[in-house]
């Protein structure tokens, strides 16, 4: 494998990490696409498939200006990464939404 796909790789635990440590500021754009900003770059996040009808997690990068520089997959990287990618995309999606925040408050109303 190249360097090209250890870079996805520890993109993707490094995003999670700090996603679970809730350092990442995330937030949804269309069709449900969490969507998170680091420096002069944007990472989005998305579900899709192969043209096999398999299920991919797809990482989007760009540019400030909504120019697409790169993406990945799954299937790109050295290992099995679909679950770490779809737990990635689920919680970057609960956290956009506010879901514990709303837990919260929820618990602390009963």
């Amino acid at each position: 494998m190249s360097d090209e796909s250890d870079k996805y790789n520890i993109l993707v635990d490094k995003l999670l990490n700090k996603t679970e440590e809730g350092s990442l500021d995330w937030g949804i754009v269309r069709d449900e696409q969490p969507q998170t900003k680091l420096g002069d770059y944007i990472i989005r996040l998305r579900a899709d498939e192969t043209a096999e009808g398999e299920p991919v997690e797809v990482v989007l990068l760009y540019r400030n200006n909504n120019e697409l520089i790169d993406q990945f997959n799954d299937n790109d990287l050295r290992g099995s990464y679909w679950a770490k990618m779809t737990k990635l995309r689920e919680l970057a999606l609960r956290k956009a939404r506010g879901v514990d925040k709303i837990l919260d408050e929820i618990l602390k109303n009963l």
